[in-house]
């Protein structure tokens, strides 16, 4: 397996994951902001 293929998949992969992980956070913060 070569060095880029892992970074492309991580990128493919953690990307979303990194997104979905702030909204997830956001929303968290901003239900015990805004009960």
């Amino acid at each position: 397996m070569s060095i880029g293929l892992i970074t492309d998949g991580l990128a493919i992969i953690g990307i979303p994951y990194a997104i979905a992980s702030l909204i997830r956070l956001y929303l968290d913060v901003a239900a015990g902001v805004f009960p």
